[in-house]
C-alpha cells in the first residue's frame, strides 16, 4: 500500500488537479492520498485573521477569494455535470461554515487559539472535494475524508502539534483501511488532525507532510511519496549556488538534518513516523513524473544524482 502526497505547490494552477488526478490514476498499488490546500488558500486565511478584528468587510473579501480561487479549479477539472454539481454544493456547504467563523471574531473581536486552527484548515477541506470529483468523474472509487473525522489524534497544541502514533494507528484500521481494501481511494486532508476530545490542531508548516507520514505509518504502507513541484533535495539552494545538484540517496538522520538547519523542502519532523517503521519516502516532482526524485531510507546515504 502506497501513501501519496500532494502539496500546495502542485495544486497552483487551474490545470493541476487534471495533474495529480492523471499521477493517481496510473498508480497499480493500493493508495491513500494525503492533499495539501490549494497554493496560498492557506496564507490568505491567516492574513485575513489579522485583520478581520478591525474590518468586517475583510470577510466578504475573502469569501469571495475563496470561493473563486475553488469553484474555477473545480469546473475546469470535473467534467461529469452531475458531479460538478454536487462538489460545488459541497464547496459551497463548507464556504457558509468558514464564512461563519469568520463573523464570529468579527463580533466577539477575539480569536481562540481553537478557532484558529479550525479556520486554518478549511484550505484542506475544500481542496480534498475538488479532489474526490476529480476523480468520481474518471470513474475511480474515490472519498475526500477529514484527518480530524478519522482519529488523526494529537496532543493539545494547536499551532505545532505532535501526533499520538498508536491511536493514530488503531484509528486508520477502522477508518481509512476498509475503504482501500474495498477498492476505494481515500482522500485525506493534510495539515490538521485533532486533540482526543475533537478540537482542531494543525501541524505547522509544511504540516501536510508530517501528516501524510503519520497516515503512512498508522496505515503500515510500503512507501510514502511527497510531491512538490521539485525533483527532490539540492545540496544547496540552486537560486544561490550554480553547481548545486539533486541529491539521490539520504539516510532518515541526513534528511531530517537538512530539514530542520533549514530546507524547506519537508516539515522538520516528517521523518520521525517514518523512522519508527522504517517506511522509504521519496520526494517526487508533479511536473516531471518520471524522475525518481530523492529517496530516503534507514540505509541511505548522501548520494548524488549522476543522470
Amino acid at each position: 500500500m502506497k501513501v501519496m502526497k500532494f502539496g500546495g505547490a502542485c495544486l497552483k494552477d487551474k490545470t493541476s488537479f487534471l495533474k495529480v488526478a492523471e499521477i493517481i490514476t496510473s498508480e497499480k498499488e493500493e493508495t491513500i492520498v494525503v492533499l495539501s490546500a490549494i497554493f496560498n488558500v492557506t496564507d490568505s486565511l491567516l492574513d485575513c485573521l489579522q485583520k478581520v478584528k478591525t474590518n468586517e468587510h475583510e470577510v466578504i473579501i475573502m469569501i469571495n477569494k475563496i470561493r473563486k480561487v475553488h469553484l474555477t479549479r473545480a469546473k475546469k477539472a470535473i467534467k461529469n455535470k452531475q458531479i460538478l454539481d454536487r462538489t460545488i454544493k459541497s464547496i459551497s456547504t463548507k464556504i457558509q461554515k468558514l464564512e461563519g467563523l469568520l463573523y464570529g471574531i468579527v463580533y466577539t473581536k477575539e480569536l481562540l487559539d481553537s478557532t484558529k486552527a479550525l479556520i486554518l484548515s478549511y484550505g484542506e477541506r475544500i481542496s480534498v472535494l475538488i479532489l474526490e470529483g476529480v476523480l468520481l468523474s474518471k470513474g475511480v472509487n474515490a472519498r475526500a475524508i477529514e484527518s480530524d473525522k478519522i482519529g488523526l489524534i494529537t496532543n493539545s497544541s494547536f499551532e505545532n502539534a505532535t501526533a499520538i502514533l498508536p491511536l493514530v494507528k488503531n484509528n486508520l484500521k477502522r477508518t481509512v483501511l476498509p475503504l482501500v481494501k474495498n477498492g476505494t481511494i481515500p482522500i485525506i486532508t493534510g495539515y490538521f488532525g485533532c486533540t482526543k476530545d475533537g478540537k482542531v490542531t494543525t501541524l505547522g508548516r509544511n504540516g501536510s507532510d508530517y501528516s501524510a507520514a503519520v497516515i503512512a505509518n498508522g496505515a503500515s504502507a510500503s512507501v510514502l511519496e511527497i510531491w512538490k513541484d521539485v525533483s527532490g533535495f539540492m545540496s544547496a539552494d540552486p537560486k544561490v549556488v550554480k553547481s548545486a545538484y539533486k541529491i539521490d540517496t539520504l539516510s532518515y538522520s541526513e534528511a531530517a538534518e537538512l530539514s530542520y538547519l533549514g530546507a524547506r523542502i519537508l516539515h522538520p519532523r516528517t521523518i520521525e513516523p517514518l523512522m519508527n517503521s522504517n517506511i522509504p519516502m521519496f520526494i517526487k516532482n508533479i511536473h516531471d513524473p518520471n524522475n525518481p526524485g530523492t529517496k530516503i531510507f534507514r540505509n541511505g546515504f548522501w548520494k548524488k544524482d549522476i543522470a
